[in-house]
């Protein structure tokens, strides 16, 4: 998964956008989340985002006890010698809870190459959008 700030999506692109400035993002549809289509657990909601106008489907959690996301990416699409940054764009809602336990998040590479962390959201801001970094490549 790569991640910006956000860019038009390409529909050709299974829902991710990429701009000439080598950076891609995957969209929340593109992903793979637990209970996502769950709606006891999640709803979608349509955002139009600021740069572009572009209207976009992002993820709201209501609650779940076991959270995780998975998403692929063909990593020959980036340019070689180029250093990347793995991120999840998330933003937290002041009333949100349950994160006093940090989260583990985390990439593995074609070959096997895995990049690992933990991560506490409960030290994250609230009410504005957070990159979180998962890894470089």
């Amino acid at each position: 998964m790569g991640g910006c700030l956000p860019s038009k999506p390409n529909p050709e692109d299974n829902g991710s956008a990429s701009s000439s400035t080598n950076r891609f993002m995957l969209y929340a549809r593109a992903l793979s989340i637990t209970w996502g289509d769950t709606p006891e657990y999640w709803t979608w909601v349509q955002q139009k985002e600021e740069a572009s106008g572009t209207i976009v489907e992002l993820a709201k959690l209501k609650s779940v006890c076991w959270l995780e996301v998975h998403g692929k990416f063909d990593t020959r699409k980036l340019s070689a010698g180029i250093l990347y940054q793995v991120f999840f764009l998330i933003m937290l809602e002041e009333s949100s809870q349950g994160w006093e336990v940090p989260i583990n998040v985390g990439f593995v590479l074609p070959g096997g190459k895995r990049q690992q962390h933990k991560v506490n959201l409960n030290e994250k801001s609230r009410e504005s959008w957070l990159e979180i970094l998962v890894g470089l490549l």
